[in-house]
């Protein structure tokens, strides 16, 4: 059982086939003439590996090396599907179990490998009627010629062939009403061979050819020698010759020519035999003429005959007993394992074309896809020096610190579970850019490339619920809740920013059509949104006394985290008592100041 490769041109063998050894490693590789070549030396100064075929117990794994790899299984009629082998990268590579009939290929290359696999057979030689040759009988005894006959040869050592279809009836009333008879020319039917040497006496080897048994050599293309028994080491014991069979079919010594018993099909032929010995005798059954023994002169001979010299223990292998069918389980013990299990389990091991499609999309949607990323942080452990980050610039990123620079693809890496209202995480929520932990970018060093973003997305069930929103919702998707509004700034919340261009910049990506921080005449008609301190703003005191609505600052993130602009609650909405809160309470200390 062996593994071979051939590589073929447009369906034609172009080189002969290799094969594999049944443990070890062979290239697949393209030497300095582009020829596509499979090796077991592999030689990097004129050799350029492509992958890599290595055999063991377990099977044959394929490997990419240098180029990607296209699997055609061989088990399918309608071969449309292919498994596509990536390269190995880093300290990761894929592993293919090869099948016999799996054709590789690679991209643009007309040259393809097909996997060979070679079962051990074995020969097994029956008997041919067709080329058997004929020998010539007189009154049921061969003739042979001087030149035949040698020192060494047994006069007893004969063959007889039994015809599959002949019955025992049939083959006992032959030999008596057919006696002398000449061979019967047998059909092209299977036989079954028996070689025995007959158990009957001998007195002073002169025997009547009329009471003699007649035993002929049947056309079966084998020598007289051919299953011949040797000489057993125990007198007296019996050879029994048995297939996995509940049906025997006895052969007892001293019948006619003939055996009965039917021919064993091919899948009884394919079975081992087993022979077994036993000490104890069956009496087998006989014919009339041998009940009776041998006679000379009409008279019938004595039962106890002194054993001559041609009896041996040879002619005392009496019965073989040749079982065809198959045995029946036993229905003791436990009971056997149903053969199906085992078959669904080899067919489950074995990918479908959808698991394998899942798996390919899988691995594909695990892979970023974009632009090369620009990071910027917020409120991360991640600092310019750490492994992370490097592995970022290597691999053609950039680290951002601030928004004011320039990106294609701008990241939030944030801690999970905690989403802060800063600028950069707003300006992420309003420009539809990823939001990811830092597990991405450490994961992603490690696997030597950058991950899908959606898996690393931040965990916040309880900003979620206590600001009532869904970060699913709306993350990766823009968002624009103060399109066509002017955001003013009362000069209280414009000095609490520490740094106002980024919530500018925020502000305008949310849609906001102008920003403004100084103090000026506002119309209540005018699509102008206020927002202000809480407490203590004489400027939003003024605007609400003069009919203008003004808002606290968590209307701009909430909003926009929300997806949604509602300037009919009161959630955000102040009022000119609470906005003249804040004013008395420090003109009061102001006053008591000023006593002291």
């Amino acid at each position: 059982m062996t593994w071979a490769l051939q590589v073929s041109t447009e369906g034609r063998a172009s080189h002969p086939p290799v094969n594999l050894l049944e443990e070890g490693v062979v290239s697949l590789v393209v030497v300095l003439n582009s020829n596509f070549m499979v090796v077991h030396d592999f030689k990097p100064e004129i050799h350029t590996e492509l992958a890599q075929i290595t055999t063991g117990p377990s099977g044959a794994r394929l490997r990419a090396i240098d180029r990607v790899l296209r699997v055609l299984p061989g088990h399918q009629d309608v071969r449309t599907d292919h498994y596509e082998l990536l390269p190995r990268a880093s300290d990761l590579s894929e592993v293919f179990l090869l099948r016999p009939g799996d054709v590789i290929s690679f991209a643009n290359a007309k040259e393809t490998v097909s996997c060979i696999w070679t079962e051990s057979k074995v020969q097994v030689n029956s008997s041919a009627t067709e080329e058997s040759k004929v020998v010539d009988v007189f009154d049921g005894i061969a003739e042979t010629t001087p030149e035949e006959e040698t020192e060494h040869e047994d006069l007893d050592n004969t063959v007889t062939a039994v015809a599959a279809t002949q019955s025992k009836s049939q083959s006992i009333s032959g030999s008596k009403s057919q006696r002398p008879r000449a061979t019967p020319q047998l059909s092209n039917q299977r036989s079954v061979v028996v070689q025995e040497t007959p158990t009957v006496a001998r007195v002073n080897g002169v025997i009547d050819h009329i009471a003699a048994e007649p035993y002929s050599t049947a056309r079966t293309g084998q020598s007289q020698n051919a299953i011949h028994t040797e000489n057993p080491a125990i007198e007296g014991l019996e050879l029994e010759i048995t297939h996995d069979s509940d049906t025997n079919h006895a052969v007892p010594a001293g019948l006619s020519d003939s055996v009965m018993g039917e021919a064993p099909d091919d899948e009884t032929l394919k079975k081992h035999p087993k022979v077994l010995i036993s000490r104890k005798r069956p009496s087998p059954g006989l014919d009339e003429h041998e009940l009776r023994g041998p006679s000379i002169n009409g008279k019938r001979a004595k039962k106890n005959v002194a054993r001559s010299e041609d009896d041996t223990q040879d002619s005392r292998m009496s019965n073989i007993i040749v079982n065809t069918s198959p045995v029946a389980p036993s229905v003791k013990g436990r009971r056997l394992k149903s053969a199906v299990p085992e078959i669904e389990e080899v067919n489950d091991s074995t990918p479908s074309r959808s698991q394998r499609s899942s798996q390919r999309s899988t691995a594909t949607t695990n892979l970023y896809e974009g632009p090369t990323p620009r990071v910027a942080t917020s409120s991360s452990a991640l600092t310019d020096k750490s492994l992370a980050v490097k592995f970022l610039k290597k691999q053609g990123g950039a680290f951002v610190e601030s928004t004011k620079e320039e990106f294609n693809v701008l990241w939030r890496v944030i801690r999970d579970g905690n989403l802060p209202k800063t600028p950069k995480v707003l300006l992420a929520i309003t420009t539809g850019t990823p939001i990811v932990t830092d597990k991405w970018l450490t994961d992603s060093a490690k696997a030597g490339h950058f991950l899908a973003a959606k898996a690393y997305r931040p965990s916040t069930p309880k900003q979620e619920k206590d600001w009532k929103f869904k970060l699913e919702s709306v993350i990766g998707h823009p968002q624009t809740p103060f399109a066509e509004f002017t955001i003013h700034f009362t000069t209280g919340l414009h000095a609490a920013y520490k740094v106002f261009t980024e919530i500018e910049q925020v502000c305008k990506a949310a849609g906001a059509a102008k920003v403004t921080k100084k103090k000026k005449k506002i119309n209540p008609d005018d699509n102008v949104i206020v927002l202000a301190v809480e407490e203590g703003d004489e400027e939003a005191e003024m605007l609400i006394r003069e009919g203008v609505a003004c808002y606290n600052r968590d209307l701009l993130p909430l909003s926009i985290f929300r997806g949604a602009l509602d300037l009919d609650s009161d959630e955000f909405k102040l009022t000119a008592a609470v906005a003249a809160a804040g004013s008395s309470v420090n003109d009061t200390k102001a006053k008591r100041g000023r006593k002291s």
